[in-house]
């Protein structure tokens, strides 16, 4: 038994040593596995990330970068701040587009310069070809006219539009010759520079259009400056004669017909002819017209700047009025309603813009009818001029009273037209009074 029980106390301990020695190496097993992960989270620590993490980033990222160009980008509508894009936008890869849409200004920018160009050498070729072929019409007229022949008022007006044409290329030559980079300025600033060969059809429109609201910005002028001038203490002496002039046009635009109204010039509407030597025509003489008419007739008629001092704005005026003298001579010969009835919209337009009559959405009809009047009214008004004189020295001036006409006309066509729609709702609230011709 002892035996027995020193065998079994022995077998105990030998399982009890072997016990131990299974929780010791579990024990060990586990610290190995527990290092081991350890190792392994930091080489994830430490090796760059990837998955879901990192495509979050990337996505934090490029949020960001949208919410920077929202901050330097404005939209298309109003120039606005645009706000930051919602997060599926901001997952949406695209590239960032330009401020302002830079590539579309650019695109238009070289179409309008290609258009530009294409256009200018268009004007270019037209120009100086029509020149030369006008020349070479004009002459044979010229020559025709010189052995006693009659032409016809569509050739005089060729001849009348190619001595304006061929005076604004010399004007423009000079130009050049004085300071070549002088010569774009003088083309931009005025308009009518350029012989009217080199004019598009879209360009006569504009021309006839700017001539009639010339019209009206000339008579305004005009007023205004003679109400300035009645009231400038520094010249008593004119601002005397103003006043005078003042009541005057008072009286003239209060009439009922244009024969009353014209009446109102009396005296100043004669010459002394003992002046002049025999055989030679009177020189234009505006002598007793104020400074503000003078600007305003020359601004009326498209014949200058208003900004240039009256007795350099005579000249062009003068000129005017000598063309005006030229053409009343044709307008004056028989069958005028048959021959104008020959003449181009083009021709007819010329003729009634330079009196002071008309606008180019007038029809042809109505453009026809008005330039016979003012041939009718011309011829009435002279003769009545005549026989009320009763001193044979005085003589009609034929330059007063076609700037007296020339007044008149523009007074009733601006009373008419659309351009003076403003003014004449401030001064007659809209209304539209006539001189009765």
């Amino acid at each position: 038994r002892a035996q027995g029980t020193g065998s079994a106390r022995s077998g105990m301990m030998g399982h009890a040593r072997c016990g131990q020695r299974g929780w010791a190496a579990a024990a060990i097993l586990g610290v190995a596995l527990q290092a081991v992960c350890v190792c392994a989270m930091q080489r994830i620590e430490s090796a760059p990330r990837g998955g879901a993490e990192h495509r979050e980033q990337l996505r934090s990222a490029s949020l960001c970068r949208q919410r920077g160009i929202c901050l330097r980008q404005p939209s298309a509508a109003g120039l606005a701040f645009a706000p930051p894009p919602s997060w599926p936008e901001a997952y949406a890869v695209r590239s960032p587009e330009l401020a302002f849409a830079a590539g579309e200004f650019f695109e238009a920018q070289k179409t309008q310069m290609g258009d530009f160009f294409t256009e200018s050498w268009a004007r270019t070729k037209q120009g100086f070809s029509l020149l030369w072929k006008n020349w070479g019409i004009v002459r044979e007229v010229q020559q025709r006219r010189k052995e006693g022949a009659e032409i016809s008022l569509n050739e005089y007006c060729m001849i009348a539009r190619d001595k304006r044409d061929t005076g604004r290329l010399i004007r423009g030559i000079g130009v050049y010759a004085m300071s070549p980079s002088l010569l774009p300025y003088y083309l931009i600033f005025w308009p009518g520079a350029l012989p009217s060969t080199f004019d598009l059809p879209k360009h006569q429109e504009a021309k006839y259009r700017a001539a009639v609201a010339s019209r009206v910005e000339g008579l305004l002028t005009g007023l205004l400056e003679l109400e300035k001038e009645g009231i400038n203490e520094k010249a008593p002496a004119m601002a005397e004669e103003a006043k005078r002039l003042k009541n005057a046009g008072l009286q003239a635009l209060s009439s009922g017909n244009w024969k009353a109204a014209a009446a109102v010039a009396g005296p100043w509407l004669y010459y002394n002819a003992t002046a002049v030597s025999p055989g030679k025509t009177p020189r234009a003489n505006l002598e007793g017209l104020p400074p503000s008419l003078v600007k305003g007739a020359s601004m009326a008629v498209g014949a200058g700047f208003g900004w240039l001092p009256s007795f350099v704005l005579k000249f062009p005026l003068k000129g005017h009025l000598v063309s005006l003298i030229d053409g009343d001579a044709e307008l004056a010969k028989p069958m005028l309603d048959k021959r104008v009835a020959q003449l181009s919209r083009h021709d007819v337009l010329d003729l009634c813009l330079e009196r002071g009559l008309g606008h180019p959405d007038w029809p042809r009809a109505k453009l026809q009818e008005s330039l016979l009047d003012y041939s009718k009214h011309l011829d009435a008004f002279t003769k009545s001029l005549e026989a009320s004189q009763t001193n044979p020295e005085m003589q009609v001036d034929p330059f007063r009273l076609r700037l007296t006409l020339l007044a008149l006309s523009s007074v009733s066509s601006v009373r008419q037209v659309d351009e003076g729609d403003l003014t004449r709702a401030l001064y007659a609230g809209g209304k539209k009074p006539s001189l009765g011709f």
